[in-house]
């Protein structure tokens, strides 16, 4: 953060992955280091100073009593962690906050706070009771305590909203159970949850579809503070016997939907159908907040195909529009929003095609079309491809790979401005342990692996016979799961904790297995610092299983931003219980992840013949970080120029028009703009040149 007085300069350089051959000499890093300290002391002190004002967060996240719950002061009757007693749509947490009164004192829970009047006009909480009581709340010691509006429905989780005067400094939040002045005939009970602060005047309202359930298994948090949660919003699956693949969701029989990717909040899911007016492809859509099905998506019959050229050299030539053979086989989604669909390749001599929907616009655009035997040097070649990957955004600047599953091999694509850059082929490194220490190179990756390109460099590969893999655009192994060839990380087990009851715990030992396929990473931000915290959700159990639990995923948190393998943390397996056991042939577990919030993480899972799910993990320890507001803060250049510099946030701001380069600190350009005044960079420290002026520039 940086104030009037002080600047705190976080230092980072960052590698993605190292392996042996590619590590940077240590002396060689302790001058970069070195070097970056002292150019950003200089630029530290040549820049302008501005007080900064501290932003609380919109919503302010009490509590929630699955991970580092607060300390609550009993309030006349004591109060305790307990089970939560009925998991329905409005809470599906593990744990919550059991408050009881028993005798004619007024009881509850108090806990401390210190936010300024004005600052939150709202309190949410979460509540449940099997009587119908009427809760109060107190906020300080001089105003009255608030009434909720209403008595409870008994029974029923209900978001009780209680509104706090705006002269009322909140000093501490006291929940009371009521504030009659009468001993109850029996004890009563309330249990509290999901406690927030926030300027919304209406109760949330949660619900889910009629046919989905919720998760039973209770997750116990994870972390070295116990700081991270993982609930279920909803669930289709076949252990919860609320699924049949094929009638659940629009999905034919014979007709395997082998993809899912999240898009604004929805499942999309491509569903081969006949492919005519009467019976078209089709997008399968469920709405991730509910778990309900929504209306399928109909996909023009001229989507998939291409024009052929029939019986060239003779007098019967002619062009006639041809289908390209199992379409709509994969889906994947570009920064830009575009959803991309690919087609399942059997053979080189068949085209490999990607088409991208725009989900608001409903428009259709072939991305690519190649056909890998009409390459030079391919003609003889064999491929198969099950799944694709993208990365980037479609048509300024999209990566699309595909992983051979008859070789050990990759294809990747580039696209610039809506053109192909012409195909590249990679051949990969032995897919089991580090490149200095293979020696079994493999035939094949395993059935229908998938491919993740992460940027225009690095890749991760997941078959039917590996763990997930990090490669590199030369085909390079740089990390994976194993220490050697035949030897994984101990992280690939876990002893499994859990509550079986009030207060006692049992674990499950699970080990991760190869069998199914999808991974993704993603990230939690501390908002106060910008640091951030990596992570990877990854299939980590297939069909068979492990006491009694199959078809799962794996929550691996990495140490740093080098995201090693070898020093990632196993947090959560889920669900518990497992998705079910039913065969997949086509090995597909996706999982998609989309970020609520700087502390809270959505995941989306479907696992092919067993179901479908939506789960939330919150970090509670990044919860309620302030955001410091900078005002424009003047950066002053190396040589005298009309034309300043200004950072607001991640926005460059000049006083006028100017021609512009962008330097890394080791002196690479990583941009370039002509005839701008105002441009947006990644977290980092830059040196800006504005025609021909060096300015030193630091993006939190």
């Amino acid at each position: 953060m940086q104030g009037v007085s002080e600047l705190y300069l976080h230092i980072k350089i960052v590698k993605y992955k190292l392996i042996t051959n590619y590590k940077l000499d240590i002396n060689m890093k302790k001058n970069l280091l070195k070097s970056a300290a002292m150019f950003f002391a200089a630029c530290a002190a040549s820049m302008s100073l501005t007080a900064q004002k501290v932003a609380y967060p919109e919503a302010y996240l009490v509590d929630i009593f699955d991970a580092m719950p607060r300390t609550w002061t009993a309030v006349s009757e004591n109060n305790a962690l307990s089970l939560n007693p009925a998991r329905q749509a409005m809470n599906t947490s593990t744990m919550v906050l059991k408050l009881q009164r028993t005798g004619a004192t007024i009881s509850g829970a108090e806990t401390a706070l210190a936010l300024p009047a004005g600052q939150y006009g709202y309190a949410h909480i979460m509540m449940y009771s099997e009587t119908a009581v009427t809760p109060t709340i107190k906020v300080n010691d001089t105003d009255a305590e608030i009434a909720a509006p209403a008595a409870l429905a008994a029974n029923t989780w209900t978001d009780v909203v209680f509104a706090i005067p705006a002269a009322s400094a909140i000093d501490y939040l006291r929940v009371n159970i009521d504030n009659t002045a009468d001993a109850p005939e029996n004890p009563v009970y309330l249990y509290i949850d999901n406690v927030v602060l926030n300027n919304v005047s209406e109760a949330t309202v949660k619900t889910i579809a009629a046919n989905a359930a919720i998760d039973p298994f209770n997750y116990k948090s994870e972390g070295v503070n116990n700081q991270y949660a993982l609930q279920n919003d909803w669930s289709y699956t076949k252990m919860l016997d609320n699924y049949t693949y094929g009638s659940t969701i629009t999905f034919t029989t014979g007709s395997a939907s082998r993809g899912m990717v999240e898009y604004n909040g929805k499942m999309y899911f491509p569903v081969r159908k006949g492919g005519t007016e009467d019976n078209p492809h089709q997008i399968a859509v469920v709405n991730g907040a509910t778990g309900e099905i929504e209306t399928s998506i109909n996909i023009p019959t001229n989507v998939f195909t291409y024009q052929l050229e029939v019986n060239a050299g003779t007098d019967s030539a002619r062009i006639e529009t041809a289908a390209v053979a199992l379409p709509f086989n994969d889906v994947q989604k570009d920064q830009n929003g575009n959803l991309l669909f690919s087609n399942l390749l059997t053979s080189a001599a068949g085209p490999f095609e990607v088409w991208a929907y725009n989900v608001e616009a409903g428009t259709w655009t072939l991305v690519l079309h190649e056909v890998i035997a009409e390459v030079e040097g391919f003609a003889d070649a064999t491929v198969r491809f099950d799944a694709f990957g993208v990365y980037g955004s479609y048509p300024e600047h999209l990566v699309i790979m595909a992983s051979n599953a008859s070789k050990v091999e990759a294809y990747k694509w580039v696209i610039e401005n809506g053109v192909s850059q012409g195909m590249e082929y990679i051949v990969l490194d032995d897919y089991k342990g580090y490149p200095e220490t293979s020696k079994n190179k493999a035939v094949n990756p395993g059935t229908a692996p998938r491919i993740y390109p992460i940027d225009d460099e690095y890749f991760y590969l997941d078959g039917n016979a590996t763990f997930p893999t990090l490669y590199n655009s030369e085909g390079t192994l740089i990390d994976n799961f194993y220490q050697d060839t035949l030897t994984a990380y101990a992280n690939i087990s876990k002893s499994v904790i859990y509550y079986n009851s009030e207060v006692i715990f049992d674990t499950i030992n699970f080990t991760m297995n190869e069998g199914h396929n999808g991974l993704q990473e993603f990230e939690l931000t501390n908002a106060e610092t910008g640091e951030k915290e990596y992570f990877l959700a990854c299939a980590a159990r297939n069909t068979v299983s492990v006491n009694s639990v199959a078809c799962t995923y794996a929550i691996m948190k990495f140490a740093d931003a080098n995201k090693s393998f070898r020093d990632a943390e196993f947090l959560f397996l889920f669900p518990g219980n497992g998705m079910g056991g039913a065969s997949n042939a086509y090995r597909t577990a996706a999982v998609t992840v989309e970020n609520e919030n700087d502390y809270t993480a959505n995941l989306y899972a479907y696992t092919g013949e067993n179901g479908i799910a939506k789960y939330t993990m919150i970090n509670m320890e990044l919860a309620n970080k302030a955001k410091a507001i900078e005002e424009p803060v003047a950066v002053e250049n190396t040589t005298v120029s009309a034309n300043k510099v200004y950072v607001n946030n991640n926005v460059v701001t000049l006083d006028n028009k100017a021609n512009v380069e962008v330097y890394s600190i080791l002196g690479q350009k990583v941009a370039e703009y002509n005839n701008v005044n105002t441009f947006s960079l990644n977290s980092g420290m830059y040196i800006v040149v504005v025609d021909g002026v060096s300015n030193k520039v630091i993006i939190k």
